[in-house]
């Protein structure tokens, strides 16, 4: 039975004494907080408890586990009941205070545990840097931990004590503030119910104070505005303590009532779940099923004829109500799906969803070609999670589809677009399937996705991005990597720079009206425009002349001319998500590039200082005797022993860049062997 707690949310000590013996002894509890305790000190438990009443202490002790173990002890000695504390305080502090109040025996105070305030919601504890939790995961987080490390029970809100009562162990105490009659004001809390629910949900404790210290009667039975509510509480908590549990068929007539008198929301909370009962479960699941059906939630309805036909399979009405509930389900579903993907792809760039989806799927399709190296269980959950991007590979193709269709006038184009891009959708949700199925089949199909994403990329890729991509093939190809997918990449480079001289001229011409439009956007003139132009041209030429011979001679100043491209380019930092990643991929392959130059820097520079050397061995030695002595008169002058330090110490360093340089060129292709990749 739940015990009510009457705050004595007054600030001096002859009003508390006044309210108590108003009050009389309908209530035995009472709570001395923050601000009566600040202004009477313990003089004011004293006198409360000299009126025969006990007393729950809320100063909410945090502080190092020495300070508040003696504050405990203060407040053992005062006689209080209940105390409290804040379970951020750590497992050390909430130790130190279960182990005071043990001191004082059986009798002696109960620590709860403070774990979220009542008056806190969602948005004040991201205020407060709790991001990612609701206040009742972070509640039942906290909780947990304060009952593992010896807290008595807790301070928690009504909207938390079912679930934590449920999953805490037995004897642990929920002391509820927050409780409100229905219709009354809140006040400063967020998270209320009124005393029946948190009764019914497990309080041992109720605390109210302003609904009953502000009634101008507070034992008396008239209605409105909290002046009853003593009795209310008294009177729930009569009823909690001799109710006893309904039978399901008390539960099925409550239902069939609230039913046939037309109040859905009721019948349907009385009737839902009872669908799991023996007895009654099928024929509330079969009302269940036509109130959801004729309320609009097919979903729902499907879900309970479902259980109506499970109990009675041959039963020709339970098959007529499933066929009805599931009649057009998948459509609803599918419609649904693609209305949450549009959702969630507002205000994202189309163009950019597809450039990261190409590059996700051929890391899907290398994956794919190797987790089946692993051990039965983890080629299990690898399958698993590689069905789930793949999954989510395919809701890609919904906005992408959605905006090509708007943006092609043809409609003969648009539809023969729309259906290809369908099949590519189709290739991607099977290939999810067959991952998850560790189908034999499954690396090819993944490959055909890989293909079909990089080839729409080629059509809808803008300038920016189309020169990234044009950069990381031609570099490639300019190292050799290995052909993804079949694909060279000296070809791929040159299908990007067309992409990029076809789209360019309109895209220019709408960057420079929206420059217009934006003095935030640098500038692009005319003159730029036509060196990128010009530019562009030169490089399409360069590619396919490397793509025609068997040792491409152009493939470096190719990298060159796509550098001056992405140099005049304009840099608009604000825009939309292809120049972010484009900025990215940017990043990417110039520190790549770099350290191929570098590579190559390095080795035509050790090829000059052996060339160097053998010359010096090759020297008259005469002409050697002559530098020798020129070297020892140089030894005499210290400034000049300075820099023959300095050349050796660059030397030595451009001899590691050199190390580094190589293994990275090596890293590419294969992995060293560790005693190289230690050294």
């Amino acid at each position: 039975m739940a015990e009510l707690i009457v705050a004595l949310d007054v600030n001096n000590r002859t009003e508390a004494v006044e309210r108590v013996k108003a009050i009389g002894d309908s209530v035995g509890f009472y709570k001395i907080g923050l601000e009566l305790f600040t202004a009477e000190g313990p003089d004011v438990v004293k006198a409360v408890r000299d009126l025969g009443k006990r007393i729950f202490l809320d100063l909410k002790f945090h502080d190092i586990p020495r300070t508040v173990e003696r504050a405990v002890k203060s407040g053992g000695r005062l006689g209080v009941d209940l105390m409290t504390i804040h379970s951020v305080g750590g497992k050390a502090m909430i130790r130190a205070a279960a182990d005071a109040a043990a001191e004082f025996g059986a009798n002696g105070p109960k620590i709860l545990a403070v774990t979220v305030l009542t008056s806190l919601d969602q948005a004040d504890l991201e205020d407060v840097g709790i991001v990612g939790r609701t206040p009742a995961d972070q509640v039942s987080a906290m909780a947990r931990f304060a009952v593992d490390n010896g807290a008595h029970g807790l301070v928690c809100s009504p909207k938390e004590v079912g679930a934590l009562s449920k999953a805490l162990k037995a004897g642990t105490l929920f002391v509820t503030p927050g409780v409100r009659p229905a219709g009354s004001a809140v006040g400063d809390q967020k998270r209320v119910a009124t005393p029946a629910e948190a009764v019914r949900d497990g309080a041992t404790h109720l605390v109210v104070g302003r609904p009953i210290l502000a009634a101008a009667d507070p034992v008396g039975h008239s209605c409105g505005d909290g002046l009853n509510m003593l009795a209310l509480i008294a009177s729930c908590r009569l009823v909690a303590a001799a109710e006893t549990p309904m039978t399901d068929g008390e539960v099925w007539n409550e239902g069939v009532d609230y039913f046939r008198a037309g109040d859905v929301t009721n019948a349907l909370r009385v009737l839902r779940p009872l669908m799991l009962s023996k007895s009654h479960g099928p024929r509330a699941a079969e009302i269940v099923a036509k109130l959801e059906y004729d309320r609009g939630n097919q979903e729902e309805a499907a879900n309970a004829a479902q259980i109506a036909l499970r109990a009675a399979p041959t039963d020709e009405r339970a098959n007529r109500n499933f066929t009805r509930a599931t009649d057009g389900l998948p459509q609803q579903r599918e419609t649904a799906h693609i209305n949450a993907v549009l959702k969630a792809a507002q205000g994202k760039d189309p163009g950019a969803m597809l450039l990261a989806a190409t590059k996700d799927a051929r890391r899907l399709m290398q994956d794919a070609g190797s987790y089946r190296t692993n051990a039965p269980a983890r080629r299990v959950a690898m399958a698993d999670a590689l069905a789930k991007r793949a999954e989510t590979l395919a809701d890609v193709w919904i906005p992408v589809r959605e905006v090509i269709a708007q943006s092609v006038t043809n409609e003969d184009q648009a539809a023969t677009i729309v259906q290809q891009i369908e099949q590519a959708q189709a290739k991607t949700k099977k290939a999810a399937r067959e991952l998850g199925d560790l189908a034999d089949g499954s690396y090819g199909t993944v490959a055909d996705v890989e293909h079909d994403f990089t080839r729409f990329l080629k059509l809808t890729v803008m300038p920016p991005a189309a020169m990234a991509e044009d950069l990381l093939s031609q570099s490639n190809a300019w190292q050799d990597v290995e052909v993804v997918n079949g694909r060279a990449w000296q070809p791929d480079a040159l299908d990007y720079t067309r992409a990029f001289r076809a789209k360019f001229p309109a895209w220019a011409q709408a960057y420079e009206q929206q420059a217009q439009a934006d003095t935030n956007k640098p500038p692009f003139t005319k003159e730029t425009q036509g060196k990128i132009a010009a530019l562009a041209t030169e490089l399409e030429k360069l590619q396919i002349e490397c793509c025609t011979k068997a040792l491409p001679p152009n493939q470096e100043q190719a990298i060159g001319i796509i550098r001056q491209i992405q140099d005049l380019l304009p840099k608009d930092n604000s825009g939309g998500g292809q120049n972010q990643q484009q900025n990215q991929d940017n990043q990417q392959n110039q520190q790549q590039n770099q350290d191929q130059q570098q590579n190559q820097q390095d080795q035509n520079q050790q090829q000059n200082q052996d060339q160097q050397s053998d010359q010096k061995q090759d020297q008259d030695p005469n002409e050697q005797k002559d530098k020798q002595d020129q070297d020892e008169q140089q030894d005499e002058n210290p400034k000049q022993e300075d820099q023959e330090l300095e050349a050796i110490l660059k030397k030595a360093q451009e001899r590691n860049d050199e190390h580094e340089a190589e293994k990275k060129a090596r890293m590419r292709k294969a992995p060293l062997p560790p005693n190289e990749r230690d050294w």
